[in-house]
């Protein structure tokens, strides 16, 4: 199994266990990528690549847990309608 599986296959876990947890971090992981975007806009010359690297990887965090969430969703579907398809013959 490659690591982003198995990485998927976490995030899935942890949200099925907490759903209300992981959607409140979810959230909050958005609102930092925020705030990192409007530091990276205001900031000086001096400091722009240090909030710009931040302001990336705040986004690649959020992109990261989203997708994962989406893969886990399509493969719990995809499970299901296997499922289905047995139980029908």
């Amino acid at each position: 199994m490659r690591p982003i599986q198995e990485f998927n296959i976490k995030v899935a876990s942890l949200r099925r266990s907490a759903p209300r947890e992981f959607d409140d971090m979810l959230v909050e992981l958005k609102r930092h990528a925020e705030d990192q975007f409007r530091l990276c806009v205001q900031a000086p010359p001096d400091h722009l690549s240090r909030l710009q690297g931040r302001a990336q990887h705040a986004l690649e965090m959020t992109t990261l847990f989203e997708d994962a969430c989406k893969t886990a969703d399509r493969i719990v579907t995809k499970q299901a309608e296997s499922s289905a398809a047995v139980h029908r013959r």
